[in-house]
């Protein structure tokens, strides 16, 4: 003889079964809202560049960022092999209006136009930032935005100013507390 079925046996109804998919649709949605936020807040920007470029160093070879096509592209070298499928841009809201080096009288030296070989195709750069296998890197003051920005060659942190006057200022006051 056939069982009976026993219609108090316990049961998701069609109703449970939406509200879960819907909540669980919910929660999803809130995480990657999140995790898109998250990514956004973490753009790189000249300020944190040399963070996000020091963990594909190695300490033997010179790890650069190369931009060129006036700063919409850039590209990761380690010596000179590109490293793939990774793209660092800190130019995503403006682009550098001129780039410095910085030579041992701390005089700002309008970096000279580079040109690199990319894809068979000879290109101007117009960014070029190292960092050596000692870890320091490129002395580069940028000005952009009606600011000049100061990324120092060794572990202190990225420096805005006004004026290349400010600038200088503050250069020759590292240098008299690193000289005896």
């Amino acid at each position: 003889m056939p069982e009976k079925i026993d219609s108090n046996r316990a049961a998701f109804t069609l109703f449970e079964l939406l509200l879960v998919l819907v909540l669980t649709a919910l929660i999803y949605g809130l995480a990657i809202n999140r995790l898109q936020m998250k990514a956004k807040s973490e753009s790189v920007t000249l300020d944190n560049l040399k963070s996000h470029m020091l963990p594909f160093a190695d300490h033997i070879h010179t790890l650069s960022l190369i931009c060129t096509d006036e700063c919409s592209k850039c590209l990761l070298y380690r010596g000179e092999t590109k490293i793939k499928d990774m793209q660092i841009n800190p130019f995503h809201s403006s682009k550098p209006r001129n780039v410095y080096t910085i030579d041992f009288e701390n005089r700002l030296q309008k970096m000279e136009a580079l040109h690199i070989d990319v894809a068979d195709a000879d290109k101007p750069i117009c960014f070029r930032y190292d960092i050596f296998p000692n870890d320091s890197s490129s002395e580069l003051a940028v000005f952009m935005e009606g600011e000049y920005i100061y990324l120092p060659a060794f572990g202190s942190e990225v420096k805005h100013f006004v004026s290349p006057e400010t600038l200088r200022e503050c250069l020759n006051d590292i240098q008299k507390k690193a000289l005896p």
